[in-house]
């Protein structure tokens, strides 16, 4: 059949052009492309929202950590002074809070006894040093080894210790002082020194 007799068969009928093997595979390759490129771009967009949330969690938590270290840091500072410096007598303590009732009982005791009211002393409670600066009287009286430790290492206790026109007396923690007889007759000693012209 010739060329002219196959074009009038096909004329007749619907027909359709089957590409070859390669035509198809090009084709597939080619339609399939666009798909693949743009994944990447959809897996970057899913991690940026994470990433995000997490950065901004950190500096939730981080705000929150330094605010908590702050409010630490001045509580350790405090230093509560109660009652009047009229004598010129200060009494240091250090207690994390208030002063223990039955030491404060105590402390008024040891007190009458050279003729001193406690409430015309300063009474300084030294929670901490960190960035404080503690203010001495003329004559301090001091109960514990904070305040020894970090001024007068090498000062002894229950004798009189002076630097710079003042006075110092050291003395044990008034906790250790309730039962100990010993520790107590050794304090008397020294408040008679400190305050020889309030003995009677």
């Amino acid at each position: 059949m010739d060329k002219a007799g196959i074009i009038t068969l096909f004329d007749k009928h619907d027909f359709y052009l089957i590409p070859d093997k390669e035509e198809v595979k090009s084709k597939i390759i080619i339609e399939d492309t666009p798909a693949k490129i743009s994944q990447p771009e959809e897996i970057t967009s899913q991690k940026e929202v994470p990433e995000k949330v997490i950065s901004e969690v950190v500096t939730e938590v981080n705000e929150v950590v330094n605010s908590e270290v702050t409010k630490e840091e001045i509580d350790q500072e405090t230093i509560e002074i109660t009652g009047t410096n009229k004598m010129g007598i200060s009494v240091i303590v250090h207690y994390s809070g208030e002063v223990v009732p039955s030491d404060k009982e105590l402390l008024t005791k040891i007190l009458a006894s050279v003729n001193v009211d406690i409430k015309n002393i300063l009474l300084v409670n030294i929670h901490s040093f960190t960035g404080n600066k503690v203010d001495f009287s003329a004559k301090n009286l001091v109960f514990g080894h904070k305040t020894h430790d970090e001024y007068f290492p090498d000062a002894p206790f229950y004798s009189i210790h002076e630097h710079e026109g003042m006075q110092f007396l050291f003395s044990d923690e008034l906790s250790a002082l309730h039962d100990n007889r010993d520790l107590k007759l050794k304090l008397w000693e020294g408040l008679k020194k400190l305050f020889t012209p309030s003995v009677g």
